[in-house]
């Protein structure tokens, strides 16, 4: 487990490295406007990945925990419900687009619209088969998967806006670029070891579709409450604000990238343990996700007044308010993120419905209300409520089913400083055996 989440851990701070980098890139070379669009047009390639993939991947990792069913059979499985989804999303989106595209979607462009969704077939396989590696504990094949993508979206968008300046065009190339050549990294390791054999596993299908759709509730009203927001201020701020409010909210979200890394590798885990092990396992995850992020909301309390002007310019000063606002609900959806996959890992997808509409209708009340009177602040605000909203719900469900102690959930113990101090003691003995003056002993 540790040395998985460490893995999961390196690749996310991978991810964080090259997302914030390239999001620096992005805004300094756009400007509030240019970034304000392209965070749109990503967002809408997200929102149809979120909408359409039915949890399926929650099924793979399920079905794979379960042991009943062959591996080659769940690949086939995942690649057919993969092709199958991926159709059905592009076509109701080009069709609400043809209806009333400008009417949700003030202020972009339709044809890069429709570009970002072509990604969607893409995206589904690569994260079906990401999501199949993980599920039979390849942690470091899926992590050269994220890395390829990584390291394929950021060459081609220096190239793209540093030596040829493409623009917002040249940021959505390098966008697919990304996402192809983690497809392929995806589709040649998820399938190595596994029999390969084209085939039509329908009754699999169907259970994934039927285990996914149960959760998919769940998911998609979590994912809607935490991105809604966004389509809301350009609705009645514009292009221009969603740059600022973009950049605020990716600086706060970098609070989760430990809870996001630790998340991949907990479902699993969960979903194969005993219902006392993991009971035991996922208090001592979240209260340690809660405490680190916690560190870390103080320290962007304390820099990012003058952190984010250094690193995006000055324009983009009005984007620390709401990043400040955005803080305490940050920290709390990290902790809400990993009591949820206990509850999901026990079969009970279904009872994270309530905790996510709970978000998702406060979420979307506040801001209606907030920010045509409040900007920014008023976004922020309204999700600080409603994450806070989610986690108590949460926090109250996994209690009940796990019989865990409220305290020993959510504050950290002094066990964990030893934990911490063990960890870091045998860190620093590897780098130092790694060390080109170390001397092996009995070599002398």
């Amino acid at each position: 487990m540790i040395k998985d989440s460490s893995l999961s851990l390196a690749t996310a701070l991978l991810r964080f490295v090259v997302g914030m980098a390239a999001s620096i890139m992005v805004a300094r070379l756009l400007g509030p406007e240019g970034k304000g669009e392209y965070a749109l047009l990503v967002l809408v390639a997200a929102m149809l990945f979120n909408l359409g993939n039915l949890s399926i991947g929650n099924s793979i990792v399920y079905y794979v925990g379960g042991g009943k069913d062959r591996l080659e059979d769940i690949a086939a499985a995942a690649l057919t419900a993969a092709l199958a989804l991926s159709v059905a999303t592009m076509v109701s989106f080009v069709l609400l687009l043809a209806f009333l595209g400008q009417a949700i979607l003030p202020g972009l462009t339709p044809w890069l619209l429709l570009a970002m969704a072509f990604l969607v077939p893409v995206r589904f396989v690569t994260f079906y088969y990401q999501q199949f590696m993980v599920a039979t504990h390849r942690v470091p094949q899926y992590s050269v998967t994220v890395v390829v993508g990584l390291l394929g979206y950021f060459s081609l968008l220096v190239m793209l806006l540093l030596i040829v300046p493409l623009g917002v065009v040249g940021a959505v190339v390098a966008t697919a670029g990304g996402d192809v050549a983690a497809l392929g990294a995806s589709l040649w390791l998820a399938t190595r070891g596994v029999p390969w054999r084209l085939s039509f596993p329908g009754k699999l299908v169907w259970r994934f579709l039927v285990f996914g759709a149960k959760n998919h509730a769940a998911v998609l009203t979590s994912y809607l409450g935490y991105r809604l927001d966004m389509f809301l201020v350009n609705l009645f701020l514009g292009v221009l604000f969603v740059g600022y409010y973009s950049v605020g909210v990716g600086v706060a979200e970098m609070l989760l990238f430990l809870a996001a890394s630790v998340e991949m590798v907990l479902l699993p885990r969960t979903s194969s343990l005993s219902w006392q092990e993991s009971s035991r396992m996922v208090p001592v995850v979240a209260r340690n996700t809660i405490f680190l992020s916690a560190l870390g909301a103080v320290g962007l309390l304390v820099l990012s007044p003058w952190l984010v002007p250094f690193l995006y310019g000055s324009v983009f000063a009005p984007s620390v308010f709401p990043l400040l606002i955005l803080l305490p609900g940050i920290v709390l959806r990290g902790g809400d993120k990993i009591l949820s996959v206990y509850i999901v890992g026990r079969g009970r997808p279904l009872i994270c419905t309530l905790a996510a509409t709970a978000n998702l209708v406060s979420n979307i009340g506040l801001n209606l209300f907030l920010i045509p009177r409040w900007g920014l602040g008023g976004a922020a605000l309204a999700s600080t409520v409603s994450y806070s909203v989610s986690f108590i719900i949460v926090l109250s469900i996994f209690l009940k089913m796990s019989r865990a102690d409220l305290w020993q959930s959510i504050i950290i113990r002094g066990e964990d400083f030893a934990l911490y101090r063990r960890t870091s003691l045998q860190i620093g003995s590897r780098l130092m055996a790694a060390a080109p003056w170390h001397v092996p002993e009995g070599t002398n």
